[in-house]
This record gives C-alpha cells, structure tokens and sequence, in this order.
C-alpha cells in the first residue's frame, strides 16, 4: 500500500509540474473549434486538420517533459525516496502519451458528433503518431545537444517543411500521409518514434 501511495504522490506531482503544457495544449485543441467548422465535413477535411493543426500538440507536449527534466524537483525527492528517477520519467512519458490521447480522443468525438464522415480510430491513432513523432524528434535533438531551444526549433522545422513542402517535396519523407491516405506509411513514422522513445528513456536510465 505504501509503494502505491507513492505511485500516486508522484503522478500527482508530476501532472502539476507538466500543467503548463497540458494547459496550452487543453486551449489549443479548443481553440479548433473557432477555425474550424466541422458539420458534414468529410474524410479529407479532418485529415488537414489532424495532421496540420493537432500534430502540433506533440511539440508542446515533449517540450514540457524536457524541461522539467533539466531542472531539479526537491518536492519530487522528499515525495518519494524509494521509486528511482528513471521510474519517475517513465510515468512523465506515460502522462504524456495519456494526455495526447485523450486530448485528440475528446476533439475528434466532438468533430464526429457534428456528423463528419469518420472513423475517430482511423485518425485518433494517426494524428497520435503523427505528434509522438514531432515530440520524439524534439526530444532527441535536445538529448544529444543538451539545448531545448535546439530541440524544439528541430521539431518545428520538420512541422514546417512538411505544412509547406508536401509530398510532391519531400515524397516518402512526408510525414502528414493521412491527407493523401497513405495510412500504411504512419507505421514507419510509429516505429521510429518507438525507437527514439526507447532510446531516451534508455538513456535517461543510465545517466540516473
């Protein structure tokens, strides 16, 4: 019960450390619904808006992760003496993943409710990694550089030459394939962002 307890302090804590990226990315996704209209919109449409306006949340997302990352936290240390700091990253990540779900799992049951022809799967989980990618892209780069400025100018680059490039640009290396659905090419992207994830948190384990 005691180990459970402080399970429960440190997601605690740590969902107030990360309340100011979940908080802008709360306001993002709401703010949708001022630039887009939904109502019997099709396929297409809501593939724009997934891979072009909530990717964006990944960046967001990441970027507060890494900075909390970097600074020292004596609450989190008084909390709880028994559970490492690798234990602790590994429940940041996975509020993390948990709060980029649920935020494009609440916006898209809302895009469906106003009776757009979807399927909220089909584009929960591409617009998911999508975000994980740009996030992971951003916390790599600031890993091996040690700069966060540098991490997210990265992410926002990559964001940026895709928004304008597409794929005529940049071909197999476009990454908002839901618009063209090239479903199939997003398990590349998935599996990159798995391998980058891992690698960190590996990472991240040996440093602590």
């Amino acid at each position: 019960m005691e180990a459970l307890s402080n399970y429960y302090k440190i997601v605690k804590c740590n969902i107030k450390l990360l309340r100011v990226p979940i908080g802008i990315s709360l306001i993002y996704v709401l703010l949708s619904k001022l630039f887009f209209d939904f109502k019997m919109q099709n396929a297409s449409y809501v593939s724009s808006f997934c891979e072009m306006y909530l990717s964006v949340v990944g960046i967001f997302i990441f970027n507060g992760l890494i900075m909390i990352e970097e600074e020292n936290r004596i609450q989190e240390i008084c909390y709880i003496k028994p559970i490492s700091q690798f234990k602790i990253v590994i429940i940041r990540v996975g509020i993390m993943i948990f709060t980029n779900v649920l935020l494009f799992g609440l916006i898209l049951a809302y895009v469906k409710y106003e009776q757009a022809q979807i399927r909220i799967i089909y584009f929960l989980v591409g617009a998911f990694i999508t975000a994980l990618f740009l996030g992971t892209i951003e916390m790599t780069v600031s890993t091996i550089f040690k700069n966060n400025i540098l991490g997210l100018c990265c992410s926002i680059f990559i964001y940026i030459i895709n928004f304008f490039g597409g794929e005529k640009l940049l071909g197999k290396l476009y990454l908002f394939t839901l618009i063209n659905n090239h479903y199939e090419r997003k398990l590349i992207f998935l599996i990159i962002s798995i391998v980058l994830l891992v690698a960190n948190v590996l990472y991240l384990k040996k440093k602590f």
